[in-house]
């Protein structure tokens, strides 16, 4: 039985070379599929030759049809391999190299799968995020024992908003090890990332008719609301750190790939077509003179000003403040009014649930 990690990446120079040590210290295979990248992921993944195997990814958009290509590829290897899926900024704890807690892990029954904690590292390394949010308290479908049996459904949503793994025949819960996620590590590149995801989703799928799904969906990246973070135990990446791996030193960047992306967007549309996006809390402009002076083709000549009228701006606004859809946007919110009202009524009269 080998161990297979498959992972999707697309200009993940920073953090890609990290990952991939972890991984190579457990991993009998490693398979990539790069989605034209334009940085040094590409010189990184040969670095890591022959473990690492590469394959090309020609979607234009992120999709769950790249893991359908991971699988095949994997599955050329003979036997009931263990096939671990991670994205290039997920990063298991140290203690999976651990002979006892790795062969504890994939001595799974073929066609099962295996959940972890997912740890949301947020603004810093050294932090996570445990309070009552989304972000806390998460599982992740992060592996399956293959039976060679097991596929993925039908597509529900182009984007990759569907399972990372094949539907299996049982789910369990492995609780001795947790995947850290390092995408809230660097918060102004998660930031761009996430409008980057708006405006494709924009652009490649269903057009402006989803914005306002669109922008309710990507809210809560970026939610801070009654945060609470906490020290990360040293525990996860002590055996990392002793290999020589740093998990603790990143830089931001004033201008990624992903804003370039968005300014070529604005350049074909114009950035008015995407007012109703809640993008415009990003200086659009302040990288449009960046990029420009990086060099980069496809951007645009004019200058860029917020195009979003009042209505929009205060929608925007409400989303940060309070995240659910505006009542005028969606009739569901106009009954929690009068139900809203309603109890304040009961109370302010004394009147309790045992009077009813």
């Amino acid at each position: 039985m080998r161990i297979i990690a498959l992972m999707p990446v697309r200009n993940e120079e920073w953090i890609l070379e990290r990952t991939l040590r972890t991984l190579a210290t457990f991993c009998d295979c490693i398979i990539v599929a790069d989605q034209r990248s334009t940085d040094d992921t590409r010189t990184i993944l040969a670095g890591f030759a022959p473990k690492v195997q590469m394959i090309e990814n020609p979607e234009e958009f992120f999709c769950t049809r790249v893991r359908w290509r991971l699988l095949d590829a994997a599955r050329e290897f003979q036997g009931n391999n263990f096939i671990l899926l991670a994205d290039a900024d997920e990063i298991f704890t140290a203690n999976l190299t651990d002979q006892n807690v790795l062969k504890e892990l994939t001595d799974i029954v073929p066609g099962t799968a295996i959940e972890v904690p997912w740890i949301q590292l947020w603004r810093s390394a050294s932090f996570w995020r445990r309070d009552d949010s989304i972000w806390s308290n998460r599982w992740l479908s992060a592996g399956f024992r293959d039976d060679r049996l097991v596929k993925y459904g039908p597509i529900i949503n182009p984007i990759d908003h569907n399972e990372r793994i094949p539907l299996c025949r049982e789910i369990i819960r492995f609780h001795k090890v947790k995947l850290l996620h390092f995408q809230f590590v660097l918060f102004d590149r998660m930031r761009s990332k996430q409008c980057w995801y708006r405006v494709s989703e924009v652009m490649g799928f269903g057009g402006l008719s989803r914005d306002n799904e669109l922008n309710c969906y990507y809210q809560v990246t970026r939610d801070e609301r009654r945060m609470h973070l906490e020290p990360a135990p040293a525990e996860w990446t002590a055996g990392w750190k002793a290999r020589g791996i740093d998990l603790e030193n990143f830089e931001e960047a004033p201008l990624y790939w992903y804003d370039v992306e968005v300014l070529r967007h604005f350049r074909e549309k114009g950035a008015p077509y995407f007012a109703p996006i809640d993008i415009w809390d990003t200086d659009w402009e302040a990288k449009r003179r960046l990029a420009q002076a990086e060099g980069y083709e496809g951007i645009p000549d004019e200058e860029i000003r917020d195009p979003r009228t009042l209505e929009q701006r205060l929608y925007h606004a409400y989303l940060h403040r309070f995240f659910r859809t505006p009542p005028w946007r969606d009739p569901r919110e106009l009954v929690r009014i009068p139900e809203g009202w309603a109890r304040g009524l009961a109370r302010s009269l004394g009147l309790r649930r045992s009077h009813l």
